[in-house]
């Protein structure tokens, strides 16, 4: 992983961070332990979320200018944390995993519809060309597994 200047850091981190950072320096300096792991881990929460932002927007911006996903990644310096980002339909964006799954798993269930879906009187009455093309498919399916041979009509 390349070093980066405190500089490049802070310009990625917002100023209420770095105030929590500045803070928990003055807290450590005055020797109060207990005041000290406590606002460590608001700063690590806080930087953990800024760099999330950070990569989303990056992501974006590389999408909406059609540049290269590989060279956004390359220019967040962060390379051991994945690089994604889902704008959802009301504009805001996400880099969480358990959110752009979601986001996918909806369009995917708006596209198409699974069996459990599908109206019960499409199922209860198919049309001959569905159940044709069944039969078939399994006609060629059970003779290429029995005979170990290539498909062929039946």
């Amino acid at each position: 992983m390349k070093a980066e200047s405190s500089k490049v850091a802070k310009r990625r981190l917002s100023p209420e961070t770095l105030e929590l950072i500045r803070q928990r320096g003055l807290v450590r300096a005055a020797g109060n332990r207990e005041l000290t792991s406590e606002l460590a881990k608001q700063c690590r929460q806080a930087i953990k979320e800024d760099l999330k932002e950070r990569r989303a927007a990056v992501m974006v911006e590389a999408g909406e200018a059609r540049k290269s996903i590989r060279k956004a990644h390359r220019s967040f310096a962060n390379y051991k944390i994945k690089m994604i980002a889902l704008r959802r339909l009301n504009g805001t964006v996400t880099a969480s995993r358990k959110a752009k799954e979601k986001i996918i798993t909806e369009v995917k269930n708006r596209i198409a519809p699974g069996p459990d879906k599908i109206k019960s009187e499409v199922l209860e009455n198919p049309q001959p060309v569905l159940v044709n093309t069944d039969l078939l498919f399994t006609c060629l399916n059970t003779r290429s597994i029995l005979n170990g041979r290539p498909n062929r009509p039946c």
